[in-house]
């Protein structure tokens, strides 16, 4: 048989790799079994000529899970066929290729090998019988035991959370189970198989999330989350799916199954100013028209994004939708790269697997779709989260994953274990927190920093009712958690002088940049390492207020307990935006006496209605945070305030304190050794 590859390119760049991919390709042009594994060329180019390697193997064998070794009859011959042929006068380098057979060896150790036994069981077997060996996918566990050092029992929980609840029990025993085990040709979990080492040796991968599309059974949102996050859990601890004594046959050799998950809907979605877009999930059909046509690519998809974040939240959605990537075309066109989540684990702090039942479908319905004349059109591709199962050696046994969702792990009490604290409580030499030293030892020098701190804000701390927030990090669902300290920090009388929040707030924006605020020894129960918890960076962090003024409007602004007023002569004719520069100065004038700093921007002259935009950015001392009380407030007293029968947009001012979190990852945010910090410094904590 011959086969002919003929180049389309003269770009190294573009031939290589075709090359490499119709290589790939024989094993699926010649009537026998055949794998071909091409090794990765890295660009490179000497000469210019590439070079990269290719392995060759035969059959695939079902009892040593390996392909074996390639027929030399089989092996093929690659010939110059055409074109260059060698790099010239210059360099005596020509294209071909170079062969390495398969390599097999007898060897023993102070004599020559002997092999009379290797010769009799080549030509009759054992004792002359052959018998046919089983499969070893068929191997089943003769004991079925979960062991009680099993870390499949870090699960026990989260298993116990479905035997509770009759819904997910059902769903679990009565459809799922049924589907994975059954016998229909049409239902089997196809297994891609790949090579990956010289000795043959075979990984096999299937996809179960396909299957889950058939459940035929009606269940509840609540139901498919327990059930979704039992596989998250599985598969997060890459815990094996098999019991451990099913071995490879004919050997003692057991070889783990794991389930890997991607737990979200990924959607590639073209887009222009004015198409509208029908998404229908459980029947149902959202439907997004543009309410006013934009001809700016930079801000017409973020009405999309806002009006797909609320549908997310729609008690009968109940999906995170989570745009990542936005990619501009000269064509007018913008695509998004959209990752859908499911509902969020507050136990496992892990956005799950989406409801097969709940997989948006988008449809481009109205204004721009298909354009022609080189547009493309606007269309959304989604691609289905994965839940693989994979093995070597042997095709996926997961007996063990199944009983566990069945039954559970001996009954376990539902409830998650909570995060241990420190045993030490001690800061080590090498602690980052260190570097903050000078920053807190100012801070304890300074009775009222550390009177506040230790008497006023930990307590409020260890008290506080808190507000979490949670986004996805990934394509894995896992969370960045947030506690927001804003509120705390606000909280009127903690700090009684300037000087001591000037302090405060030094040490805590060193603590912010540097420094864990958890002790070491505490680790995540779920995951079993430790995850640190950060404040987020807070140097320069600014109150940040929006002033809408007009021409003639009188301002009381009110500061630590004080009213400054702002009037304008009602003879004052000027323009608005003199008038708003004026204001702008003095407000600014006004704030300086308080050793605020105050980033003044505009005005913007808004030309329908005739008002200002101030944007005003202010922080205290050498850009620490301005203090609670010195936080100002703006009240619109006289002259035009529009609103009411006006028409107008109302004068106002909206004020944004700084924003201040505790920030950890797969978890809520441990800081206990935040508390002792602001309690005791660097010392030991009594």
């Amino acid at each position: 048989m011959e086969f002919i590859y003929s180049p389309t390119s003269g770009s190294l760049d573009v031939t290589t790799p075709a090359f490499q991919r119709w290589i790939e390709e024989l094993s699926g042009k010649v009537p026998f079994e055949l794998i071909v594994r091409v090794g990765s060329w890295d660009g490179t180019v000497i000469s210019d000529a590439a070079s990269f390697e290719v392995k060759f193997y035969g059959g695939y064998d079902t009892v040593t899970g390996r392909y074996t070794m390639l027929h030399p009859a089989l092996v093929p011959v690659f010939e110059v066929a055409g074109g260059t042929e060698s790099g010239g006068v210059d360099n005596i380098q020509y294209a071909g290729a170079n062969y390495t057979m398969w390599d097999i060896k007898l060897w023993s150790i102070g004599q020559t090998p002997r092999y009379d036994k290797f010769l009799d069981l080549l030509e009759i077997g054992l004792g002359g019988t052959a018998t046919t060996p089983t499969p070893s996918s068929t191997v089943v566990s003769p004991t079925q035991e979960i062991s009680s050092t099993d870390p499949c029992r870090k699960c026990s929980w989260v298993l116990a959370r479905c035997q509770n609840d009759s819904e997910c029990v059902s769903l679990t025993r009565d459809s799922l189970i049924l589907l994975l085990t059954s016998t229909q040709s049409s239902l089997q979990t196809p297994m891609k198989t790949t090579v990956v080492d010289d000795y043959g040796t075979t990984a096999f991968r299937g996809d179960l999330y396909p299957l889950m599309v058939s459940l035929n059974r009606a269940y509840s949102s609540k139901a498919w989350d327990l059930l979704a996050g039992e596989f998250f859990c599985l598969a997060n601890g890459s815990y094996d799916m098999e019991y451990s004594d099913v071995y490879v046959d004919n050997t003692m050799e057991h070889m783990p199954t794991k389930l890997e998950l991607v737990p979200s809907v990924k959607v590639e979605l073209r887009t222009y100013g004015n198409t509208e877009w029908d998404v229908q999930i459980n029947g149902v059909v959202f439907s997004y028209k543009p309410i006013q046509v934009s001809t700016s690519s930079t801000d017409y998809t973020l009405p999309f994004q806002n009006w797909l974040r609320a549908l997310g939240s729609d008690d009968s959605v109940k999906l995170e939708f989570q745009v990542v990537n936005r990619v501009f075309s000269n064509l007018g066109a913008i695509t998004l790269s959209i990752r859908v989540f499911g509902s969020f684990d507050q136990d496992q702090y892990q956005y799950l697997m989406v409801n097969p039942t709940k997989i948006p479908q988008f449809s481009a319905v109205g204004g721009l779709v298909d354009i022609g004349d080189g547009f493309p059109r606007a269309e959304a591709n989604v691609t289905l989260p994965s839940m693989v199962i994979s093995s070597t050696r042997q095709k996926p046994q997961y007996t063990k994953m199944l009983k566990m969702l069945s039954d559970g792990i001996d009954n376990s009490i539902p409830v998650p274990t909570t995060t241990p604290t420190s045993i030490s409580r001690s800061i080590l030499s090498d602690d980052t927190c260190r570097q903050c030293q000078d920053d807190i030892a100012l801070c304890r020098d300074d009775t009222d920093c550390v009177e506040s701190s230790r008497d006023r804000l930990v307590p409020l701390l260890r008290e506080y009712g808190w507000t979490q927030s949670t986004s996805a990090e990934n394509e894995y669902g896992s969370a960045r958690v947030s506690l927001n300290l804003t509120q705390v920090l606000l909280t009127p009388d903690i700090f009684l002088s300037r000087q001591g929040w000037d302090l405060f707030a030094a040490e805590l924006t060193c603590l912010s940049i540097s420094c864990d605020l958890e002790y070491g020894d505490v680790a995540s129960p779920l995951l079993g390492f430790h995850i640190p918890t950060f404040v987020n960076n807070i140097f320069g962090a600014s109150v940040v207020i929006s002033l809408r003024t007009y021409a003639d409007t009188a301002w009381n602004i009110h500061v630590n307990n004080e009213l400054l007023s702002y009037t304008i002569d009602t003879s004052d004719t000027r323009p608005i935006y003199d008038a708003a520069m004026a204001l702008r100065e003095w407000i600014a004038s006004q704030l300086l006496a308080y050793d605020l700093l105050a980033t003044m921007y505009g005005p913007e002259i808004d030309s329908v209605s005739g008002a200002a935009i101030l944007r005003m950015y202010l922080s205290g001392y050498n850009m620490y945070l301005a203090p609670p009380w010195l936080i100002p407030r703006f009240e619109a007293v006289g002259g035009v305030t529009g609103g009411a029968d006006t028409g107008l947009p109302v004068a106002e001012a909206n004020v944004k304190p700084w924003e201040i979190s505790l920030i950890s990852h797969s978890q809520k945010p441990q800081y206990g050794k935040f508390l002792d910090l602001l309690a005791f410094g660097l010392g030991t904590p009594t």
